[in-house]
């Protein structure tokens, strides 16, 4: 491990200020040469701030593909107890939804989080994705995501769940595929519970690639 990642491990000792500037040297120095293997090191920290910093790097990093083991380790993260932990984590998870439906599965799964921060960074990146991430998926109600697959009627059904995964994903399909009608999303919206429509406003719209 190099000086850089020990100024950063050393976390507890570290100013605010000291920990952003390494934080973004570090980043800055994985996008550019694409060898993130050792920041394994931030995630098995036994500090949850560390661990969140190490998958807030992982997040800014971008590129990942072949870093299988650290898939594994941000999907072990988001059973973890500290919500900061687990909302960088689900960041850094995102990264890896291109190749991997089943990333797709454990970030439509934060939804039902208990913290508000999680439920909306998984709310945001399904709302980024493109549709060929959920194409491969059996179920109907992670399917409506799809604009083949989205119809208004199946969005209300939805929205009108007892389920709150369900009703997320029902303003997350009106979102992308009805974005430009407000009646619809002011409709849809009068059905999901408060914890949901706090993040209206910043939600993207109609971020639907092909």
């Amino acid at each position: 491990m190099d000086s850089a990642v020990e100024f950063l491990m050393s976390y507890e000792k570290l100013s605010d200020d000291q920990i952003g500037k390494a934080a973004n040297v570090l980043a800055d120095r994985y996008r550019k040469s694409g060898n993130i293997r050792d920041l394994h090191n931030f995630l098995d920290h036994s500090d949850p701030r560390v661990v969140a910093l190490g998958a807030w790097i992982i997040a800014e990093c971008g590129n990942l593909s072949g870093s299988d083991y650290l898939k594994e380790q941000l999907c072990r993260l988001l059973d973890r107890p500290d919500s900061g932990v687990r909302l960088e984590a689900a960041r850094a998870l995102a990264q890896f939804a291109a190749n991997d439906s089943s990333v797709v599965c454990r970030i439509m799964e934060l939804l039902s989080d208990e913290n508000d921060g999680v439920r909306h960074i998984a709310t945001l990146h399904l709302c980024l994705f493109p549709d060929e991430y959920f194409k491969t998926h059996d179920h109907d109600e992670y399917r409506v995501i799809v604009k083949e697959f989205a119809t208004k009627a199946r969005i209300m059904e939805l929205a009108s769940s007892d389920h709150n995964v369900e009703r997320s994903l029902a303003y997350v399909s009106a979102l992308r595929n009805f974005g430009d009608d407000n009646e619809f999303l002011a409709t849809v919206l009068d059905l999901l519970p408060d914890f949901i429509k706090r993040h209206v406003a910043v939600l993207p719209r109609n971020r639907r690639f092909q």
